[in-house]
Order: C-alpha cells, then structure tokens, then sequence
C-alpha cells in the first residue's frame, strides 16, 4: 500500500508523482466456496502468486505481510484483520495448496 501523510501541513503540492510497483500493492482473492477444511481462492488479475512445495506464496515488490483486509458485501466497509488462520507473517505455514488453473 503507498501512502502519503502531511500532518499538520499547509499549501502542500504534488505534481508529476508516480508509483511504479510491478503490480498491486494490495494482493485480492475471492473466496466462492468454503467448507471446515478446505476452500476454493480465485486469484485476481494481477495479484500474482506462486505455489511451491504445496504452499501458497504471495509474488510482491516487498515481503508478505502479517495482516489482511476484509471487505464486507453486506455493510460495505473494509476493515484490517489478522492473517487468516495458518499464516503468519512469513507467509502459510499449516495449510496445503493445490493450483487449479483457473483464475
């Protein structure tokens, strides 16, 4: 995620910023079907990933972080939650992943 803070600033003015990220900086999945041990993930464009040795693994500019967002269809807000169950800030660690094909 970039961010940008001017905290307590005045007559503060941008011109000609880029951010040139390789591809987005906050990674999205679906998540269309789910039991009590297993799930199927939709990858979305442009949120890149890799599967290696059964685990999931997140392609960035920078490291795997330790948090998520959560959107809410029904209220429409979204709002910052721990990682999911089985992954830490290092990535997935309990779980197992198998690559489907389909995105």
């Amino acid at each position: 995620m970039v961010q940008i803070w001017n905290d307590h600033s005045e007559d503060i003015t941008f011109t000609g910023l880029v951010f040139d990220l390789k591809r987005p900086t906050v990674s999205e999945f679906r998540v269309p079907e789910a039991g009590p041990t297993n799930a199927l993930i939709q990858i979305a464009e442009g949120s890149d990933y890799a599967i290696k040795d059964g685990k999931f693994l997140w392609q960035s500019d920078g490291e795997p972080g330790g948090f998520c967002q959560t959107l809410s269809l029904k209220d429409g807000r979204c709002r910052r939650t721990k990682a999911p169950r089985g992954r830490n800030a290092q990535g997935q660690k309990d779980a197992t992943a198998q690559d489907l094909g389909r995105r």
